[in-house]
């Protein structure tokens, strides 16, 4: 594969990093590092939970918005829901670990799960959770499509390397590898948050003719869009600072990612402790809140990369659409706002009181919204105003 275009950019910004760590940060930025989570950490651990069942049959197939009726009126009969594990242990137990070698001879093993038949669907879940995300929505995708779900590097159950470099370049390029192991020429792309990033370096690829198999279309849920757009929490914010964002990772327990995670979701579709458990199990996983500061690395490499990222974005030749929850405090209705600029007529979704993970939120109205078959880069879609 030849050079990424982009990476000099990230050299830079690696070797800004690097000259960082060697300073001490001062008392007043750890004392407003403890600040960021004082009010986390004195929270109490969740209370436990019952064990769940050990599957759980997910039911009735979702109702269809009046943007895809007519579609669906004319769709031929389609399989059975599948039965998805209840847990987030029994799902990695459900799946794989595939080893993948990269660009530049580095060997990764990436967990992997592949359920159902026909076109190829690729997921690609975002910051800081897992592939677990996708699971309320999956065995709707299942019934039409062969969907791969995987976890990032660095997530869930696949490898986390301490002290490694992340990078979206490299995420990218464990998409085109996962593809190339599961022999997939064309694939349809839903992606969230840093996965929307992921994507969008994909769509540049194909766009310099770089990409060995094809996107044909891209379902983007609430993410960094376009750069500008992005409010980024405190907590994400001092992440991103050299040693505190490794204070902050140190320090963090289950009580205070729980509590970072509940505030970007809607008011109306709060998580229950038993769903932050399973998310803050993905992050624990192989020891991975070690590496918390440093995941968080793509939002400055989204700014530097910003003109070739949006530039795909802009150019776009092949479907989009944007599904997104507008009540989101991170990348809501301001970001739709700039996609309404910048893409006249996008097609888009809006749930009105949704946060920032529309799939756990509103998962019966994104499933109807990702099986629609009127995905297109012409006029805008009707708007979604359910709560």
């Amino acid at each position: 594969m030849t050079e990424n275009k982009g990476r000099p950019d990230l050299d830079s910004l690696i070797e800004r990093f690097e000259e960082d760590v060697r300073k001490r940060p001062t008392p007043d930025e750890l004392a407003a590092a403890e600040r960021a989570l004082r009010g986390a950490a004195a929270l109490p651990e969740p209370k436990p939970q019952p064990k769940p069942r050990a599957n759980l049959v997910i039911a009735p197939a979702p109702p269809v918005v009046p943007a895809v009726q007519a579609a669906a009126a004319s769709a031929p009969p389609i399989p059975e829901l599948e039965v998805l594990p209840a847990d987030i242990e029994g799902w990695w137990n459900s799946g794989q670990r595939v080893e993948l070698e990269l660009p530049g001879g580095r060997v990764h093993t990436i967990f992997t799960r592949v359920l159902g038949t026909g076109p190829w669907l690729t997921m690609i879940h975002g910051f800081p959770t897992s592939s677990w995300d996708w699971v309320p929505i999956l065995p709707h995708l299942a019934r039409r499509h062969r969907v791969l779900a995987f976890d990032l590097l660095g997530f869930g159950d696949s490898d986390k390397p301490p002290a490694h470099d992340w990078s979206t370049f490299e995420q990218a390029d464990i998409v085109e590898a996962l593809w190339k192991h599961f022999g997939v020429a064309e694939s349809r792309v839903v992606a969230h948050d840093v996965g929307l990033t992921v994507a969008l370096e994909l769509l540049a690829r194909q766009q310099e003719n770089r990409l060995a198999a094809r996107v044909s279309d891209l379902t983007m849920l609430n993410g960094g869009a376009y750069a500008a757009a992005h409010r980024p929490r405190p907590i994400q914010v001092w992440l991103q600072r050299p040693l505190v964002g490794a204070v902050i990772a140190r320090m963090l327990s289950e009580a205070g990612f729980s509590r970072a995670l509940a505030e970007i979701f809607g008011p109306a579709h709060q998580p229950t402790e038993q769903a932050l458990h399973q998310h803050w199990l993905s992050v624990a996983r192989r020891d991975g809140s070690r590496n918390y500061h440093r995941l968080i690395k793509y939002l400055p490499e989204r700014r530097a990369n910003a003109a070739r990222w949006e530039g795909a974005l802009d150019r776009a030749e092949v479907p989009t659409r944007f599904i997104w929850g507008m009540a989101d405090p991170v990348s809501g209705a301001p970001t739709i706002e700039v996609v309404r600029g910048r893409r006249p007529g996008a097609d888009i979704v809006e749930l009105a009181n949704v946060g920032h993970y529309p799939q756990l939120e509103a998962p019966e109205r994104v499933a109807a919204a990702v099986l629609s078959d009127d995905q297109s880069p012409g006029p805008a879609a009707p708007k979604d105003v359910g709560t």
